[in-house]
């Protein structure tokens, strides 16, 4: 079942925890009252639970919501807006798995994932979170209404949570008007990396990759780092890496399309270490352009890309296998670099049901830009 059963030609009141024009489409439900209320952030720590409580509380006390939505699976507010509003009231759109990100393999069974999980090589941090919280999950589960950001997320929750509704969002759709990139563009940096910077995007692991890269090349590297920074921890990494006297780093921000598009087209190697996502888009851009990718090896790149002959996917931690498949791609001039990025039309020959919709949202942000080659 799709949100738009709840919000096709019914007239709702919807509460969205997040800042105005970031979930649903106020033009496509009419008879939808959206309400909106941000949420306030240091690191993953949410700041403002009572706020929104009392928000919530006094404007329910005026205007009844028939549903609040969150969209994001942060654990802290998940769990105590779970304890202060009912189940029918309260829904999350869950982008990744709460504690387990991205797993590339499911057990069905969700203590035994996440004692895996905390154990391996976890930062600390992320290891005593888990630990002390991954209990509460299906008691809370239980109690909001559950629903998935795309195919993949809602694979692992009819795995973890086989006694509850699952309701999907669309399929995400990129704008045809990305695909204008010009074809001939001097390379100016050797690698590009793109995502919202934050631990769970593993950017303590790109600086790895990256001196290690300096190192066996025993030259200065060029690279654009672009959009924003989501907190001081990965601040403190990116200073780190602009210190490196080995590392020359463009930092862009936040960029429009058009820059965006800019810098992609002038650089040479696509990096993503993240072990986060579920459908990256960031990642369709870099395809979409021609760039050759290289990327951790999850269940969705997995059952998404595994036959796109211009991405990579290397196992988890495997930092110098991950530097050694980039070094390959920037030296590489060969055909590994000029195969079309679609290259077979019959996607149920390659992929299974699971990746199917995502493929589908993933072929339709690359079809442009298919005959686009380096």
């Amino acid at each position: 079942m799709s949100l738009d059963h709840i919000c096709h030609n019914n007239d709702v009141s919807i509460l969205c925890l997040t800042n105005r024009g970031n979930l649903l489409q106020e033009k496509k439900y009419k008879n939808v009252k959206f309400y909106y209320h941000p949420i306030k952030f240091n690191w993953r720590e949410v700041q403002n639970i009572a706020d929104i409580v009392n928000f919530i509380n006094n404007i329910n006390t005026q205007n009844k919501f028939d549903l609040v939505v969150q969209m994001m699976e942060i654990w802290d507010l998940i769990r105590e807006l779970s304890l202060q509003i009912e189940k029918w009231h309260f829904s999350v759109v869950f982008h990744a798995m709460p504690f387990l990100g991205a797993p590339q393999k499911v057990s069905h069974d969700f203590d035994h994932d996440v004692h895996q999980h905390y154990t391996s090589e976890s930062k600390l941090y992320r290891k005593n979170y888990i630990k002390n919280h991954y209990k509460e999950f299906y008691e809370t589960m239980s109690k909001i209404g559950i629903i998935a950001a795309n195919p993949t997320v809602k694979y692992y929750l009819n795995n973890y949570c086989k006694n509850l509704s699952v309701y999907t969002l669309e399929s995400f759709r990129l704008s045809p008007i990305w695909y204008t990139v010009p074809k001939e563009n001097k390379k100016i940096y050797d690698f590009v990396y793109m995502a919202r910077i934050e631990k769970w995007k593993w950017i303590e692991y790109l600086e790895k990759i990256l001196v290690y890269i300096t190192k066996f090349l025993n030259r200065k590297i060029k690279i654009a780092i672009l959009w924003s920074i989501e907190d001081f921890y990965s601040y403190d990494a990116l200073i780190r890496i602009k210190r490196n006297k080995n590392i020359d780093v463009s930092y862009f921000g936040w960029c429009s399309n058009k820059k965006k598009k800019e810098i992609l087209s002038k650089s040479k190697v696509f990096l993503y270490p993240s072990i986060y996502d579920t459908y990256s888009i960031t990642l369709a851009e870099a395809v979409s352009i021609g760039l050759p990718c290289v990327v951790r090896d999850v269940l969705y790149t997995k059952m998404n890309y595994s036959k796109v002959p211009s991405v990579w996917r290397i196992p988890f931690w495997k930092y110098k296998n991950f530097a050694e498949k980039v070094i390959s791609l920037l030296n590489n001039n060969s055909n590994e670099k000029e195969q079309s990025l679609i290259q077979k039309k019959n996607k149920k020959q390659y992929f299974s049901e699971i990746g199917e919709s995502d493929l589908y949202s993933y072929i339709n942000s690359c079809k442009h830009g298919e005959n686009y080659k380096l």
